[in-house]
């Protein structure tokens, strides 16, 4: 059992680089985080102060303090730099772990889906937590995430048998051509279709910029319409209000090429397709 949970925090990009089997997770030079004390097996879970979200988790494997020169010598090519971050100079103290088996969760957690979180104090700086007292947080986590990825199947599921009913031919977990990005179902208009026709994507509200970026890749690479389902939204207006920044931002060319559908538009119509299988089977017939 873990002696301590520790929360530290970092942006986005830093969660993107960093190497997921075992890497380095370093603090800006000449600080003094209190992670000496931690020991192998500990858990640290990764805080996204840009995104104000819980986005991953590794285990420690070992801490150090140590000089500049000796980081760039065996440990900077398992380091990833960031802003708030950067590497040491060669004269610099800097604390680091070293850690192994990075999981990025498939959709992170914001900060106010976990209780009692403020317990602890403000994020956005390196929390060391008994685990004997706080592994409340660990699995509050870990239930969230079990019944998030629990929505996640069953709206899978759902689309793929909608898409079967419509006469489309429809896949899970399909990559794009570059195998930049795997998309949640695509719905082809046959086997052996040169491209999907359709692309939806599952997200929570804490990760619509990644859907997004995904559904933006789906359009340049295949041309297909797009479908977002935000999974905790159950209003329409509130969803179109929730993803409306990003559209007039970074994602303005997407604006009219987006359909938003609710889980329960889903549930209603695979509902439907179940209860007239063989109607929909007779009218779909080519």
């Amino acid at each position: 059992m873990p002696k301590y949970l520790v929360i530290v925090s970092t942006v986005s990009t830093w969660l993107e680089k960093a190497s997921k089997e075992q890497g380095v997770f370093h603090f800006p030079p000449n600080r003094k985080p209190r992670i000496l004390k931690l020991s192998e097996g500990d858990i640290c879970i990764v805080y996204l102060y840009d995104r104000k979200v819980f986005a991953g988790e590794f285990e420690v494997v070992e801490v150090k303090e140590i000089t500049g020169k000796e980081f760039y010598r065996k440990y900077a090519n398992k380091a990833v730099e960031v802003a708030k971050a950067p590497f040491p100079k060669p004269n610099d103290k800097v604390r680091i772990i070293i850690y192994r088996g990075m999981k990025t969760y498939l959709q992170p957690i914001a900060v106010g889906d976990v209780k009692n979180i403020e317990s602890i104090g403000p994020l956005g700086y390196t929390r060391v937590l008994k685990w004997e007292k706080y592994s409340w947080i660990y699995e509050q986590i870990k239930a969230t995430l079990q019944a998030q990825q629990e929505i996640h199947e069953n709206l899978k599921k759902c689309l793929m048998e909608i898409g079967e009913a419509l006469g489309f031919y429809a896949k899970k977990e399909e990559w794009s051509p570059d195998k930049l990005y795997r998309f949640d179902v695509v719905w082809y208009g046959y086997q052996g279709a040169p491209r999907p026709l359709k692309v939806f994507e599952i997200e929570n509200r804490s990760n619509i910029d990644l859907a997004l970026a995904r559904l933006n890749h789906a359009y340049d690479v295949w041309g297909s319409e797009l479908y977002l389902i935000i999974t905790e939204e159950k209003d329409l207006e509130r969803a179109r209000k929730l993803i409306n920044p990003y559209l007039k931002g970074a994602f303005h060319r997407l604006r009219d090429k987006i359909e938003i559908i609710l889980p329960q538009q889903i549930s209603e119509i695979t509902k439907t397709i179940q209860k007239y299988k063989q109607v929909f089977k007779k009218l779909t017939k080519r």
